[in-house]
């Protein structure tokens, strides 16, 4: 209510009509013990109430499943996606969630594998339609100034690295179904890792480049297909 559009905040500060928030994410990798130590049947409950209170304030909100980290519970969104099943009324609401978001980094053909693997996870147990975002991504960089990390590190990369990261992370996951790509993150945040297409100096990293080049050239296309012999991958973007 207070940040859909014509909501609280709307009326206060006078947004134009249709400024506001109408995506919400539910929670942040609820795979991963860091951020979540509740049960699948925990999380499967927050998706529940979240979505129906998110649709009673705004029936034009859209509501994501909280991004998937994967590598710590592989098995996460069959089971969250089990108990919703076997919900009532969880057809009849979308199954509590209107898209899956994923957060995949440092290795660019995870984003191909794990999309390919969740569109099969939902489709095996008669769930089709849902967009999927990968709303985290990216291969921090070692080797630069910033928190003097030496390079080789363990999911880190050159420079170099990062920049060819960016394109083929963005390929595979168009390939793969994804609707959005959205980079993490705009400038490090201080807190031990090269993310930033911006350093905290305000000096662009060369990986901003490859940014331009996906925001520029993998946009408008009809569909994305990937093809193998074995020994090199190809994208194709058709119109």
């Amino acid at each position: 209510n207070r940040y859909k559009p014509g909501g609280v905040l709307a009326a206060q500060r006078g947004w134009a009509a249709g400024q506001g928030i109408l995506y919400w994410e539910i929670w942040n990798e609820p795979d991963f013990s860091f951020f979540w130590n509740g049960t699948p049947n925990d999380y499967a409950r927050l998706l529940q109430v979240g979505y129906l209170a998110a649709r009673a304030a705004d029936p034009n909100a859209k509501v994501l499943f909280g991004g998937l980290m994967y590598w710590e519970k592989p098995g996460w969104l069959a089971q969250v996606v089990d108990v919703l099943r076997s919900t009532p009324a969880a057809a009849s609401n979308n199954y509590f969630f209107d898209i899956l978001a994923k957060h995949q980094y440092s290795r660019s053909m995870d984003l191909y594998d794990r999309l390919v693997e969740a569109r099969q996870t939902l489709t095996s147990r008669g769930i089709s339609g849902k967009e999927i975002w990968v709303n985290e991504t990216n291969m921090p960089a070692c080797g630069d100034y910033a928190y003097n990390q030496p390079c080789p590190a363990a999911g880190k990369g050159t420079l170099a690295d990062q920049t060819h990261f960016m394109i083929q992370a963005a390929a595979y996951a168009f390939a793969a179904g994804a609707s959005r790509f959205i980079v993490h993150q705009l400038r490090d945040d201080g807190i031990g890792e090269a993310y930033g297409l911006y350093r905290n100096d305000g000096t662009d990293r060369p990986v901003y480049s490859s940014y331009q080049v996906v925001a520029d050239y993998f946009r408008g296309f009809g569909q994305a297909t990937r093809t193998t012999d074995g020994a090199v991958d190809r994208v194709a973007f058709t119109g």
